[in-house]
């Protein structure tokens, strides 16, 4: 049997925001406690769920005519969610520099030759990661316009999480090896983690972090890109040697150039998640959209 997705427009109209952040894409959370399961509703009122999002608009909305009065550009934001229901009431929309409220990104890293997508995030102990595409553009005159930029690494950042939120002030940048080119062939990894972990709620933990990532062995830009996994263990997030490639019948590698695919559909933003009831239960479930880039 199949399975299906409908619209979730409560979820949806909990981001219809006027004022500040009005819209986004590149969307993943976490919850802050680091804690991935469903929780009974006396114990979900005091989760907090932080969002990450890429391009961001920033500005005035007409409510009516969804006319954007004013509206800045910026590549990546932050929301904060109180409980586990969609609430409106409950979002609070992060972004400039430190959370401090003007009209530029919340990520920066310093530097003027690229800027930061995030990619997925997780949690483990008191501290959040974020695997983040680094971007610059690109003048290739056979891209589209619109398209004009490339991916040139993959960063680790990290922060301390204190009173529900990060504390921004405690911002690191770890440079990985997670991005890798030859030729015109690329893998890079981030664009969605499962932390089957016990620490996370998972219901059959095996101990490790598996992320997600994207091979392109393409020859013209577009070309067929494949989903691979690494795996580490939490302890180890920040040690890149310890990383391991799935390489295919059941065996991992630490040469990332042995990622063998494991489904030849994917899109940029993706996620698996296991599934905890019906007939499928026990399984895990690959959620993403198809045909897109």
């Amino acid at each position: 049997n199949g399975c299906f997705a409908e619209p979730a427009r409560d979820w949806s109209e909990m981001f219809s925001n006027y004022d500040g952040w009005n819209g986004s894409d590149g969307i993943f959370s976490v919850s802050l406690d680091g804690n991935e399961s469903k929780r009974p509703a006396e114990k979900a009122k005091g989760v907090r769920t932080l969002f990450t999002f890429g391009d961001t608009f920033l500005g005035s909305v007409n409510p009516i005519t969804h006319a954007r009065h004013r509206a800045e550009f910026v590549n990546n934001s932050l929301g904060y969610l109180t409980g586990t229901d969609p609430d409106a009431a409950e979002v609070e929309f992060a972004y400039g520099e430190g959370g401090n409220g003007t009209l530029t990104s919340i990520l920066k890293n310093g530097s003027t030759e690229y800027y930061y997508w995030l990619q997925d995030c997780l949690v483990v102990g008191d501290k959040f990661y974020a695997l983040t595409d680094d971007i610059c553009g690109d003048d290739d005159p056979s891209l589209p316009e619109g398209f004009k930029f490339k991916m040139v690494g993959v960063d680790m950042l990290t922060f301390d999480i204190r009173d529900g939120k990060l504390d921004y002030s405690s911002q690191k940048i770890y440079k990985t090896p997670l991005y890798a080119e030859k030729g015109k062939n690329t893998i890079y990894f981030g664009c969605g983690n499962l932390p089957n972990t016990k620490e996370a709620g998972m219901p059959d933990p095996d101990g490790w972090v598996y992320i997600y990532g994207i091979r392109c062995d393409a020859v013209v830009p577009g070309g067929p890109k494949m989903l691979v996994v690494a795996r580490v263990k939490p302890e180890n997030m920040l040690n890149f040697s310890e990383y391991r490639f799935y390489a295919g019948e059941g065996k991992w590698s630490a040469d990332i150039w042995d990622s063998a695919p494991v489904c030849d559909e994917l899109s940029s933003e993706m996620g698996v998640s296991p599934v905890t009831v019906g007939e499928h239960k026990g399984k895990y479930v690959y959620t993403y959209m198809r045909g897109s880039v």
